[in-house]
C-alpha cells in the first residue's frame, strides 16, 4: 500500500537533498581515507611457505578502487552544489526573514533544532513551528522536484 507524499513531505524531501549529497560525499571521502591507508600500508611482499587465505588487493587494484571513489565524490558533491542552489533559491522564496534564516541553518549548514533555538533564541517548539510553517509557505519550481534524491539512493 503506497500513501501519497503530502506537499510538505516533498519539500521537506527536496530540501533534505544537500543534506543526504553531503552525507555520500563524506562517507565516500571516508572510503577514500581508507584506501589511502592501505596503499600507505603495503610493503613488500614477504615469501613463505605458509598458506594464505583469500587474495589480496595489490596496489594497481587498491589505486583503481581509489580513483573511481574520487570521480564519484566529484559527481556527488556537484550534485550537492546543484541541490544547494536549488535550496537557496526556494529558501528565498519565503517571505519572512527569520524563517529563511531557520531554513537555511537546518537545511543547509545542517544545525540541529536546538542549536538553532539556542543561535535564536527561541524555544525547540517555537523552531520546529516556525520551520514547519515556512517549508508549507515556501515555493519550489517545478524543476526543483527532480533534486530529491531517493532514500534508497537512487535519484
Amino acid at each position: 500500500m503506497r500513501v501519497e507524499k503530502t506537499q510538505y513531505q516533498e519539500k521537506h524531501e527536496f530540501l533534505s537533498s544537500y543534506r543526504w549529497r553531503m552525507e555520500e560525499v563524506r562517507v565516500l571521502r571516508e572510503r577514500i581515507d581508507d584506501l589511502e591507508d592501505q596503499l600507505t600500508g603495503i610493503r613488500a611482499q614477504v615469501l613463505t611457505d605458509m598458506p594464505r587465505g583469500g587474495k589480496a588487493m595489490g596496489i594497481d587494484d587498491l589505486i583503481a578502487k581509489k580513483v573511481d571513489l574520487i570521480r564519484l565524490c566529484e559527481q556527488d558533491l556537484a550534485l550537492a552544489e546543484e541541490a544547494q542552489k536549488a535550496i537557496y533559491q526556494s529558501i528565498r522564496s519565503v517571505d519572512n526573514i527569520r524563517d529563511r534564516t531557520i531554513l537555511s541553518m537546518f537545511y543547509v549548514d545542517g544545525m540541529s533544532i536546538g542549536r538553532i533555538a539556542d543561535a535564536l533564541s527561541f524555544s525547540d517548539r517555537q523552531i520546529k513551528r516556525f520551520k514547519k510553517n515556512a517549508v508549507k509557505n515556501m515555493q519550489i519550481d517545478q524543476c526543483c522536484h527532480s533534486m530529491s534524491p531517493d532514500v534508497t539512493g537512487a535519484m
